[in-house]
Protein backbone atom coordinates (compact mmCIF):
# COMPACT_ATOMS: atom_id res chain seq x y z
CA UNK A 1 0.00 0.00 0.00
CA UNK A 2 2.75 2.19 1.11
CA UNK A 3 4.65 1.25 -2.23
CA UNK A 4 1.50 2.24 -4.20
CA UNK A 5 1.42 5.69 -2.89
CA UNK A 6 5.33 6.46 -3.47
CA UNK A 7 4.59 5.64 -7.03
CA UNK A 8 1.61 7.56 -7.86
CA UNK A 9 3.62 10.60 -6.41
CA UNK A 10 6.86 10.01 -8.22
CA UNK A 11 4.59 9.40 -11.37
CA UNK A 12 2.43 12.58 -11.05
CA UNK A 13 5.31 14.28 -10.31
CA UNK A 14 7.45 13.15 -13.91
CA UNK A 15 3.91 14.12 -15.41
CA UNK A 16 4.11 17.26 -13.70
CA UNK A 17 7.30 18.51 -14.53
CA UNK A 18 6.57 16.75 -18.98
CA UNK A 19 3.91 19.35 -18.86
CA UNK A 20 5.62 22.10 -17.95
CA UNK A 21 8.74 21.42 -20.38
CA UNK A 22 5.73 21.30 -23.20
CA UNK A 23 3.99 24.24 -22.05
CA UNK A 24 7.17 25.97 -21.91
CA UNK A 25 7.97 25.25 -25.82
CA UNK A 26 3.97 24.45 -26.89
CA UNK A 27 0.98 26.28 -26.73
CA UNK A 28 -2.14 26.20 -27.96
CA UNK A 29 -3.67 28.96 -29.83
CA UNK A 30 -7.11 29.87 -30.94
CA UNK A 31 -7.55 31.64 -34.30
CA UNK A 32 -9.86 34.75 -33.39
CA UNK A 33 -10.99 36.26 -36.86
CA UNK A 34 -11.44 35.75 -40.90
CA UNK A 35 -7.69 37.53 -42.09
CA UNK A 36 -5.97 34.38 -42.78
CA UNK A 37 -8.98 32.26 -44.52
CA UNK A 38 -8.39 29.86 -46.21
CA UNK A 39 -5.35 28.97 -44.62
CA UNK A 40 -6.89 29.06 -40.89
CA UNK A 41 -10.30 29.36 -40.37
CA UNK A 42 -12.16 31.51 -37.36
CA UNK A 43 -12.23 29.52 -34.07
CA UNK A 44 -10.43 26.94 -34.88
CA UNK A 45 -7.37 25.43 -32.68
CA UNK A 46 -3.55 25.32 -33.47
CA UNK A 47 -0.22 24.07 -31.80
CA UNK A 48 2.15 26.99 -31.81
CA UNK A 49 5.72 26.44 -30.94
CA UNK A 50 7.81 29.06 -28.95
CA UNK A 51 10.50 30.27 -28.57
CA UNK A 52 11.66 29.88 -32.63
CA UNK A 53 14.41 31.83 -33.29
CA UNK A 54 14.69 32.35 -37.06
CA UNK A 55 11.61 33.18 -38.41
CA UNK A 56 11.46 32.54 -42.71
CA UNK A 57 9.25 33.59 -44.93
CA UNK A 58 6.19 31.46 -44.87
CA UNK A 59 6.08 31.07 -41.97
CA UNK A 60 2.30 31.09 -39.92
CA UNK A 61 3.83 33.22 -37.10
CA UNK A 62 1.61 34.58 -33.78
CA UNK A 63 2.54 38.08 -32.24
CA UNK A 64 1.79 39.87 -29.45
CA UNK A 65 1.16 43.89 -30.27
CA UNK A 66 -0.29 47.04 -30.03
CA UNK A 67 -2.53 47.43 -33.01
CA UNK A 68 -3.33 50.82 -34.78
CA UNK A 69 -7.17 50.49 -34.90
CA UNK A 70 -7.83 50.58 -31.25
CA UNK A 71 -4.66 50.85 -29.58
CA UNK A 72 -4.61 47.91 -27.11
CA UNK A 73 -2.07 44.93 -27.15
CA UNK A 74 -3.36 41.86 -29.06
CA UNK A 75 -1.99 38.70 -30.55
CA UNK A 76 -2.27 38.33 -34.49
CA UNK A 77 -1.62 35.09 -36.38
CA UNK A 78 -0.01 36.50 -39.97
CA UNK A 79 2.18 34.91 -42.86
CA UNK A 80 5.94 36.05 -43.17
CA UNK A 81 5.82 37.45 -46.08
CA UNK A 82 9.63 38.93 -45.98
CA UNK A 83 12.70 38.93 -43.56
CA UNK A 84 15.31 41.20 -42.54
CA UNK A 85 16.95 42.98 -45.64
CA UNK A 86 14.77 42.04 -48.03
CA UNK A 87 12.65 44.46 -50.16
CA UNK A 88 8.31 44.13 -50.75
CA UNK A 89 6.26 46.19 -52.70
CA UNK A 90 3.04 45.96 -53.92
CA UNK A 91 2.10 47.03 -56.95
CA UNK A 92 -1.75 47.21 -58.73
CA UNK A 93 -2.78 44.47 -56.65
CA UNK A 94 0.74 42.09 -57.43
CA UNK A 95 3.20 41.11 -54.38
CA UNK A 96 6.66 41.44 -55.20
CA UNK A 97 9.57 40.33 -52.94
CA UNK A 98 13.26 41.68 -53.88
CA UNK A 99 12.06 42.81 -57.05
CA UNK A 100 9.99 39.23 -57.92
CA UNK A 101 6.35 38.95 -58.32
CA UNK A 102 5.71 36.53 -55.74
CA UNK A 103 2.98 33.45 -56.51
CA UNK A 104 0.78 33.25 -53.72
CA UNK A 105 -1.25 29.49 -54.00
CA UNK A 106 -2.90 30.11 -50.48
CA UNK A 107 -4.77 33.58 -51.07
CA UNK A 108 -8.40 33.67 -49.96
CA UNK A 109 -8.90 36.40 -53.61
CA UNK A 110 -6.68 38.21 -55.28
CA UNK A 111 -5.83 41.69 -53.83
CA UNK A 112 -7.66 44.30 -55.17
CA UNK A 113 -6.21 45.67 -58.33
CA UNK A 114 -5.78 49.57 -57.10
CA UNK A 115 -3.72 48.11 -54.28
CA UNK A 116 -0.17 49.69 -53.66
CA UNK A 117 2.63 49.65 -51.31
CA UNK A 118 6.11 51.40 -51.42
CA UNK A 119 8.87 49.76 -51.44
CA UNK A 120 10.24 48.99 -48.18
CA UNK A 121 13.25 47.18 -47.03
CA UNK A 122 12.71 45.38 -44.26
CA UNK A 123 14.87 46.84 -40.93
CA UNK A 124 17.23 44.05 -38.87
CA UNK A 125 15.19 42.43 -36.27
CA UNK A 126 11.78 42.56 -38.17
CA UNK A 127 9.19 40.70 -40.66
CA UNK A 128 6.57 42.04 -42.97
CA UNK A 129 3.84 40.35 -42.42
CA UNK A 130 0.38 39.61 -44.36
CA UNK A 131 -3.20 37.98 -44.04
CA UNK A 132 -3.90 35.36 -46.48
CA UNK A 133 -7.47 37.29 -46.84
CA UNK A 134 -5.48 39.80 -48.21
CA UNK A 135 -8.76 42.28 -48.36
CA UNK A 136 -9.87 41.37 -44.97
CA UNK A 137 -6.30 41.80 -42.67
CA UNK A 138 -4.95 44.81 -41.12
CA UNK A 139 -1.51 43.88 -41.02
CA UNK A 140 2.28 45.08 -41.96
CA UNK A 141 0.49 47.39 -44.89
CA UNK A 142 -1.25 49.62 -42.17
CA UNK A 143 0.76 48.23 -38.77
CA UNK A 144 4.30 48.17 -40.21
CA UNK A 145 7.30 45.46 -39.20
CA UNK A 146 6.75 43.29 -36.83
CA UNK A 147 9.59 43.23 -34.50
CA UNK A 148 10.73 39.42 -33.60
CA UNK A 149 10.31 40.26 -30.01
CA UNK A 150 7.06 40.86 -30.32
CA UNK A 151 6.72 37.23 -31.69
CA UNK A 152 5.93 34.62 -29.52
CA UNK A 153 5.44 31.68 -31.77
CA UNK A 154 4.96 29.57 -34.91
CA UNK A 155 2.44 27.73 -36.18
CA UNK A 156 3.23 24.00 -36.76
CA UNK A 157 1.44 22.83 -40.25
Amino acid sequence: MKRNFILTIIFAFIGLVLALIVNNFYGLVRINGYSMEPTLKNNEYHLMQKKVKNYKVDDLIVADIITVNNGKKTKIIKRVIATAGQTIEIKDGILYRDNQEIAEPYLKEKMLANETFDKLKVPEGEVFVLGDNRNESIDSREQGTIKISEIIGKIIK
